[in-house]
């Protein structure tokens, strides 16, 4: 007959490894899929920070302050299960959703397919005029 402590302590070393190995392989997994995400908070569009999440985030709220970070996926063991939680890994394509807090409405936006892919378009549109009109002021003075 086996012994109620051996019994106990063979339980106990099964499910420390197997936790054990289930954290391993998340770290590993994870680790592989960290996107670069821009952080800031700003009244405007901003292109600054960093930070490293799973998923990129930005946020609009009354078209006016904007608010960019990171998401990352939730992970727990459920009875020696590995579970991850499930909205965070339906973001399969970048989509946004409108919420509305204290009356004002805020469009949150996710993103996972690129590096940096809460990045403002629009400061991005402004640099390419400025560096096209730069560029063309510099053509005209020396011709």
């Amino acid at each position: 007959m086996v012994s109620p402590t051996y019994y106990a302590l063979s339980t106990l070393t099964t499910t420390h490894l197997l936790f054990l190995q289930v954290t391993a392989e998340h770290k590993e997994s994870s680790s592989n899929s960290k996107r670069k995400c821009f952080q800031c908070n700003m009244p405007y569009e901003c292109n600054l920070g960093l930070c490293y999440g799973d998923y990129c985030i930005k946020s609009l709220a009354s078209d006016q302050y904007v608010s960019k970070g990171c998401e990352n996926k939730t992970f727990r063991l459920v009875n020696g299960e590995s579970y991850t939680q499930e909205n965070s890994e339906s973001i399969e394509k970048p989509y946004c959703t409108t919420e509305y807090m204290f009356g004002i409405q805020n469009i949150i936006c996710y993103c996972n397919d690129v590096d940096f892919c809460n990045r403002s378009q629009k400061i991005e549109a402004r640099l390419i005029m400025i560096s096209l009109f730069l560029f063309l002021m510099i053509f005209y003075f020396i011709f």
